[in-house]
């Protein structure tokens, strides 16, 4: 069974980076959020951000091809792995 690694979620953010995408992923407990890169004007905590279909499907794409599947909450703001029983990250 393949997991969420930590080792995953920074290439991500390294290919948002290159693609000069404003957006990181964030570990936090057992599921995996959606943020903004923190900025001394904004409060993390506070964020509501919207991204594109786009997003959602590079993401999904990404970790489908390291052999995970995600859903997401009813919001989008973060996800998990759809199938893992147990510690995450």
């Amino acid at each position: 069974m393949s997991v969420i690694t930590k080792e995953m979620i920074n290439e991500f953010n390294e290919l948002l980076s290159q693609k000069e995408s404003v957006i990181r992923l964030h570990v936090r407990h057992n599921v995996v959020d959606i943020k903004l890169i923190e900025d001394s004007y904004l409060k993390m905590e506070d964020q509501i951000i919207n991204p594109t279909n786009k997003f959602f499907e590079d993401l999904a794409e990404f970790l489908n091809d390291k052999g995970v599947q995600i859903a997401f909450n009813n919001t989008k703001s973060c996800f998990w792995e759809r199938n893992y029983v147990g510690e995450i990250i």
